[in-house]
C-alpha cells in the first residue's frame, strides 16, 4: 500500500490526471446550450459526448466480470479522435479469471492511458499539447487515480501508472477523466462493454488466457459475499425478528434515518414496532 507520508509525491506524479463532472463540460467545453431545460438527463449526457467527441480527442472505457462478484473479468477502451464520431480504435485486456468489476474498471482506465502515450508523439510532432477525456461508467475506478485514500489500495497499479504520468508530466499533457452512466445508449460506452463482455466470456470458455492470481481486495469481497450469502440464509429462515424482517428483508440494508428532530417519534415507533 502507497502510504499516507506518500501523499505529497503521489500528488505530484499524478497531478496531469484529474476528474471532472460532466455537467461542468456543458458550458465550458462543448458550449451547451443553457435554455434548454426540458432536456432529459441521458439526452442531455448524449448530447455533451456527442459535441465532446467532435471536440476533443475522447476515450471510452469500461469493464465486466462473467458471473458473480468475481470471475472471469476483462476490459476494453474505445479510442475516437477529434472529430471522427464513427471512427473508433477498440482495444481489449484479459484482466484475470479470478477478478472484481472494480479491477476491470480500473485496469480500464489503465488501458485508455496507454492509448494516450502514442498520442504524445503525434501531438509534439505537431506542436500541440492537447487533452484527452477518458470517460467511464465507474465511480471508484476513476476515484482510484484520484483520490489519494483509493489510490493507496492498489500498490501495483500505482507503481504501472506511475510510468505513464511520467510521460504526461515531460510532455504537458492532459488527462480528465469523466463520469458518465452506463447502458445509456452512448455508442462509444456501446461498444466498450459489449467488447469487454465479450473478451470476459471468452476467458471463460478458454478462447483466451488470463492471469490466474488474486489480490488481497478481490479476496476479501469473495469472503464478503460468502459471509453475506450465509447470513441472509440464516436471516430467511430464521423464527425470530420476523417484525423486522418485513421491514429489513436483505442483510446489509443500511437504514437512513431523518436528520430532524420531529423523526423522533417515527424512530421510537419503528423501535416499538419491531421490539428492538
Amino acid at each position: 500500500m502507497v502510504s499516507g507520508a506518500g501523499y505529497r509525491h503521489w500528488r505530484q506524479d499524478v497531478r496531469n490526471i484529474t476528474s471532472v463532472d460532466i455537467w461542468e463540460l456543458d458550458g465550458d467545453v462543448v458550449g451547451g446550450d443553457k435554455s434548454e431545460e426540458n432536456e432529459g438527463y441521458n439526452d442531455k449526457v448524449r448530447r455533451i459526448t456527442e459535441v465532446l467527441t467532435h471536440k476533443q480527442s475522447v476515450i471510452f472505457t469500461d469493464g465486466f466480470v462473467y458471473g458473480g462478484v468475481v470471475g472471469c473479468g476483462a476490459c476494453a477502451a474505445v479510442y475516437c479522435a477529434k472529430g471522427s464520431e464513427d471512427e473508433f480504435l477498440v482495444k481489449v485486456k484479459e484482466v484475470g479469471y479470478n477478478v472484481s468489476s472494480d479491477r476491470c474498471e480500473i485496469e480500464g482506465i489503465i488501458l485508455s492511458l496507454e492509448i494516450v502515450i502514442p498520442l504524445i508523439a503525434e501531438g509534439h510532432a505537431q506542436g500541440q499539447n492537447e487533452c484527452t477525456y477518458i470517460l467511464c461508467d465507474c465511480q471508484k475506478a476513476i476515484d482510484a487515480f484520484t483520490v489519494h485514500s483509493e489510490f493507496r489500495k492498489y500498490s501495483k497499479i500505482w507503481e504501472r501508472t506511475l510510468i505513464i504520468c511520467d510521460k504526461l508530466f515531460s510532455s504537458s499533457y492532459q488527462v480528465k477523466l469523466v463520469k458518465i452512466p452506463g447502458h445509456s445508449a452512448i455508442l462509444g460506452n456501446d461498444i466498450a462493454d459489449q467488447k469487454a463482455k465479450e473478451t470476459a466470456s471468452e476467458i471463460k470458455i478458454g478462447f483466451r488466457m488470463a492471469p490466474s492470481e488474486m489480490s488481497v481486495l478481490d479476496a476479501r469481497k469473495v469472503c464478503t459475499e460468502i459471509a453475506n450469502k450465509s447470513w441472509q440464509r440464516k436471516w430467511d429462515e430464521d423464527k425470530k425478528g420476523r417484525s423486522t424482517y418485513e421491514f429489513l428483508p436483505i442483510v446489509g440494508t443500511k437504514v437512513l434515518w431523518p436528520r430532524k428532530r420531529e423523526s423522533e417519534f417515527y424512530v421510537r415507533e419503528y423501535c416499538y414496532m419491531t421490539r428492538c
